[in-house]
């Protein structure tokens, strides 16, 4: 299947719709592949109504003292592979600041073609 078969509406950095003229602006390809990483990473299980067995268990991990990066990889790696188009996911980098409570993850992921998506860098906060 090419990865053009994927179309999405069009969501901003916030999540919400994208408008051109009053028009939803569509999405399509390997960028309908990020989004959907982005937005699969960004919903935490429960929080969808229609389906609350959908999303990341980011509620349990994040009040877990000292979790572990193979607790935090495991999850990113289980979400995105769940994703349609994900191929496969690589060498997930996890970055914390104990300081400020706070975790930066890289996830490489690979589309079903072999293509590498920029799926943006997760920032995780409060018990990492």
């Amino acid at each position: 299947m090419a990865t053009t078969a994927w179309r999405d509406l069009a969501l901003d950095s916030n999540g919400d719709l994208i408008l051109t003229g009053g028009d939803l602006r569509l999405v399509q390809g390997t960028a309908a592949i990020v989004q959907e990483c982005r937005t699969a990473l960004g919903l935490w299980a429960g929080e969808y109504p229609f389906d609350v067995e959908v999303g990341t268990s980011w509620q349990t991990i994040l009040n877990t003292k000292a979790i572990s990066d193979a607790t935090i990889t495991a999850e990113v790696r289980r979400v995105l592979l769940d994703v349609d188009g994900v191929g496969s996911v690589d060498n997930i980098e996890i970055a914390r600041n104990t300081v400020a409570r706070k975790a930066a993850i890289t996830e490489p992921v690979r589309g079903n073609e072999g293509a590498v998506l920029n799926v943006p860098t997760v920032e995780l906060g409060v018990g990492v």
